[in-house]
């Protein structure tokens, strides 16, 4: 489910004033126009997000390999902190 399709079904079908969203929902977390769209549909329905989960946010790993993959995604998931999501 992609992230317009979750923000509809919260608020046409739960009726509900919050979402929570993972980060495979969104298609981009750098692309401004795209988060603008996501931050418009939101203002929209009048959602506010009050949690946003990370899947590989847990950065150790005994393998080397898989940890430095990990790391490597810290850096992009956080180019999206501070954006102002909601109401």
């Amino acid at each position: 489910m992609d992230v317009f399709h979750l923000i509809e079904t919260i608020k046409c079908r739960y009726h509900l004033n919050a979402v929570d969203m993972w980060n495979p929902q969104l298609e981009s977390i750098t692309d401004e126009a795209y988060l603008k769209r996501v931050k418009a549909a939101l203002d929209a329905n009048d959602l506010i997000v009050n949690n946003y989960a990370t899947d590989g946010a847990n950065l150790w790993d005994p393998d080397p390999e898989i940890r430095k993959k990990k790391c490597g995604i810290l850096p992009a998931e956080r180019q999206g902190c501070g954006k102002s999501w909601g109401g």
